[in-house]
């Protein structure tokens, strides 16, 4: 428990540290470090033109300080953006796509 909450000064094996960790390896999945930081990451649809909310499958404690997305087309000579996140929370983000089309997007956030 002290591990976790990250008020411990004593030595600890990595054994320990890793047992104080909590994973959900998915497609949609987080990781909560010892003090409670946690990294989420997962998928979703930005609709075209618009901004989408995409909401996190576990919702963060307290706040979400970062979170990026990837996604959109490729094309060269495109006018567009690819899809960028324009406003955060504790339980998802928001998206904003400038391609005519809906695209799939991968999301990464850190909070706690």
């Amino acid at each position: 428990a002290e591990i976790s909450a990250g008020v411990t000064d004593k030595v600890v094996t990595a054994a320990q540290l890793v047992a104080s960790m909590s994973l959900v390896k998915a497609p949609f999945g987080r990781i909560i470090l010892p003090g409670g930081v946690t990294m989420m990451w997962g998928n979703g649809t930005a609709i075209g033109n618009t901004t989408t909310l995409i909401n996190f499958p576990y919702s963060f404690v307290n706040i979400c300080a970062w979170a990026g997305v990837e996604g959109g087309n490729q094309i060269g000579d495109a006018q567009d953006n690819n899809p960028t996140v324009t406003g955060r929370g504790v339980s998802g983000i928001s998206v904003w796509n400038a391609v005519n089309g809906s695209v799939p997007v991968s999301y990464f956030a850190i909070g706690y």
